[in-house]
């Protein structure tokens, strides 16, 4: 695949039986760094993790708009299918800052919550986490904070609790069960903490849920 930006220019020769794909995309911000060269606009990725996403923007392009006002958006959709898995081939070298700091926020937030789910029944130290995820102390929290608006052991508190009302949603056991499982110390702190961040506590919670 070639992506070519504004004021470049490109020239191609169709081969037999080739197929050609020509999408546009309207970014407000650049995607490429100031100085990368054309070769670095070019990737390779398998067909079959496009062509069917492909095939189904065509189909949407051929409805006829009246008789289907959603066309449009569903192909919208769909492109960012295809963008964002041509971008996953680029290096960050050849990335924008905008683009580069996107996927260094994303790959940060599944690592934590990677994290989180490796230690689901452990009182998770800041220390632990951040030698973990190979940060200091400091940047770990500045990364929270910056990324997802709290710190490490809120977001791990919170992430432990959310886990908790899945299994009080979908699982038959009982709140000292959920509450070991989960590493409590005692059913009390667990249900004190759930409270705390829920508004609820695990039995209301689980009343709440059977009476929608």
């Amino acid at each position: 695949f070639l992506i070519v930006k504004p004021g470049d220019l490109h020239q191609d020769h169709l081969r037999n039986d080739q197929i050609h794909f020509v999408l546009h995309f309207t970014l407000t911000q650049k995607l490429f760094s100031v100085n990368v060269s054309p070769e670095e606009q070019k990737g390779i990725i398998p067909i079959e993790e496009v062509f069917a996403v492909l095939q189904q923007i065509e189909s949407e392009s051929l409805l006829n708009p009246p008789n289907d006002r959603f066309s449009g958006a569903i192909q919208d959709s769909l492109l960012e299918v295809v963008f964002w898995r041509l971008i996953r081939d680029f290096p960050d070298s050849v990335l924008s800052d905008t683009f580069t700091n996107f996927s260094q926020k994303q790959d940060f937030i599944t690592k934590l919550y990677n994290l989180f789910d490796n230690n689901i029944a452990e009182n998770l130290s800041v220390e632990y986490a951040a030698e973990q995820l190979g940060l200091s102390r400091r940047s770990l929290s500045m990364k929270c904070s910056q990324y997802l608006n709290n710190s490490p052991a809120k977001l791990h508190s919170e992430h432990r609790i959310n886990k908790a009302k899945n299994l009080l949603m979908h699982e038959n056991k009982t709140v000292k069960e959920i509450s070991i499982q989960l590493g409590f110390d005692t059913p009390f702190n667990f249900s004190r903490t759930f409270k705390r961040i829920s508004g609820l506590s695990p039995s209301e919670y689980r009343k709440s849920d059977m009476t929608k």
